[in-house]
């Protein structure tokens, strides 16, 4: 009887290594998720910031047409020209984040699991009553 306690302490034990080793597994996936999608949005902004920027060029100096600058994919906006591929080359990458901002994202990640979604959006009274 004694020895069936110990061995079922033993399991108990096991089992909570178990369960505190997967959480950590998880939630370093979920931070690695959350770094990631970070610098994707970097990236993003900047792509369309840049694809704005060339078409208002193409307006103001008529050197090539507002069609020619928006069927320009994502390389040869970074190919632009020197400055562009120097900031594009300079963008966060996943591991330059702080641990604040991961987590905000982290949070995001977690929330969007709960409810099921790809990507939860959070709209004010305002905003809601405005559509």
């Amino acid at each position: 009887n004694f020895k069936a306690r110990i061995n079922a302490v033993k399991a108990l034990d096991a089992e909570e290594r178990r369960a505190k080793k997967a959480a950590r597994e998880q939630l370093a996936s979920i931070e690695s998720a959350a770094r990631e999608r970070l610098a994707n949005e970097a990236r993003e902004a900047f792509i369309e910031k840049k694809r704005q920027e060339i078409i208002e060029d193409a307006k103001d100096t008529q050197e090539y047409s507002v069609e020619f600058a928006e069927s320009l994919n994502e390389d040869d906006i970074i190919d632009f020209d020197d400055d562009t591929k120097t900031e594009y080359e300079a963008l966060p990458t996943p591991e330059s984040f702080n641990k604040g901002e991961v987590n905000a994202v982290v949070k995001m990640i977690q929330e969007e699991t709960a409810f099921g979604a790809k990507r939860l959006i959070v709209l004010t009274l305002k905003e809601i009553e405005k559509t």
